[in-house]
């Protein structure tokens, strides 16, 4: 089905800068993310019945009430921030046909035939992509884009049944803070879903395990001409820590359901440095393992590092949805239902990664699995988006809102 302003909402989404910051530990993060939430506050009030707008943490919430009875409460949250790995600034998007081989996009950066999942598929589809220096946004503003126009087609189709319809737009869902202030007085739901996911048909009910962290090693310095046996290098000691990490445990050595250690950052010098990593895995015993991993290869530097110190500063961050979302077998029924009636294959995919949804999940002991967008290569300045399989996925949430 045509969604006549999806493609006008999403630009008009990209465009305003959301990138969140993990070093701040204010919400939101960035304060810019404050401009999209009043964006999306005026937009509500135009499309639901309530809005409620949380102007401190800035969290944004609709209710579009019932219309009839016997239909259930159902929800859906997008995250209104980018991920802080690439630029945000100044996105310039671009819109054409795709028509095969590999595309141009600007300053330098190619998105390659390889690079696009089913590329043969894509041929003649519209893609949205940036200039090449800025992430585009579709992660998550596709989703945001998908779930309004979901909003659109039911304020348009007042005869259409339905339940209650409550949307939560969150801040900082890339820095592991998207549900710390959300407030279920505003998203009173049965069930929902978090319109967060990538490709045309996906279906998450299953995520990492997750750990953050950070670990610091602590040395010695003096004059490098009179450091024999004096001086304790903490640059050279993480070095050999992190060496001691085998590829195939590593984030771009793994693959499906093969968990990982991931050092994404280092700062210090001979006498401190602090390595920030995270752990993932898809089960508790799986993760234990690789945290196990680290406590060995700790051991070991130490060993060879005489007078290095090493302290871990682990703390879990978020846990697979599947064992919660497994009490709700009704979810899955009102998905499977719905792909039906639209004609869309779904793709059952385990989540290498997490959301607010995830999140959700276990706080609340409520189902909150996760739906495809129609965006690609996420926190890459090589992402993009095909229209045709954002207005499938919107397709697809108006079919759960009639089932429910």
């Amino acid at each position: 089905m045509k969604h006549a302003h999806l493609l006008d909402d999403f630009l008009s989404f990209v465009k305003v800068n959301t990138r969140s910051n993990p070093n701040n530990d204010k919400t939101p993060s960035f304060e810019g993310e404050f401009n999209l939430a009043k964006k999306l506050k005026e937009l509500l009030k135009e499309l639901v019945d309530e809005v409620f707008y949380d102007d401190e943490n800035c969290y944004v919430y609709g209710l579009l009430k019932k219309n009839t009875e016997n239909k259930r409460c159902i929800g859906f949250n997008s995250h209104m921030d980018t991920s802080p790995e690439e630029s945000g600034e100044n996105v310039n998007p671009r819109v054409f046909k795709y028509e095969g081989g590999d595309i141009e996009i600007g300053n330098g950066t190619i998105i390659k035939e390889e690079d696009i999942v089913d590329f043969s598929k894509k041929l003649g589809k519209t893609f949205i992509t940036a200039s090449g220096d800025t992430l585009l946004g579709a992660d998550d503003k596709a989703g945001i884009a998908n779930i309004i126009s979901m909003l659109r087609y039911f304020k348009e189709h007042p005869k259409e049944s339905h339940g209650d319809i409550y949307v939560a737009f969150t801040p900082d869902e890339e820095i592991g803070q998207g549900i710390k202030y959300l407030d279920m007085e505003h998203f009173k739901i049965d069930f929902g879903f978090t319109v967060d996911g990538s490709g045309i048909g996906e279906y998450d009910d299953e995520n990492f395990n997750a750990i953050n962290g950070k670990i610091i090693f602590t040395g010695y310095n003096v004059h490098a001409g009179s450091a024999y046996k004096k001086m304790r290098n903490a640059v050279r000691a993480s070095s050999y820590f992190m060496s001691l990490l085998d590829e195939k445990h590593s984030a771009e050595g793994t693959k499906n359901r093969e968990g990982y250690i991931h050092f994404d950052a280092i700062e210090g010098d001979v006498n401190k440095v602090e390595l920030e990593l995270i752990i993932r895995d898809f089960t508790k015993p799986g993760l234990e393992k690789l945290n196990n991993m680290l406590e060995k290869h700790s051991s070991e530097t130490k060993k060879k590092f005489k007078g290095i110190g090493i302290k871990l500063n682990l703390k879990d961050a978020y846990s697979n949805m599947k064992e919660i979302i497994d009490r709700f077998p009704e979810v899955s029924k009102v998905v499977e239902k719905s792909a039906d009636n639209i004609g869309l294959v779904l793709k059952r995919t385990p989540i290498r990664g997490g959301t607010d949804g995830a999140m959700l999940s276990w706080r609340e002991k409520i189902a909150m699995p996760n739906i495809f967008t129609g965006g690609y290569n996420f926190h890459s300045k090589k992402e993009y988006a095909v229209l045709e399989e954002m207005e499938k996925s919107v397709d697809l949430i108006i079919e759960i809102v009639k089932n429910g």
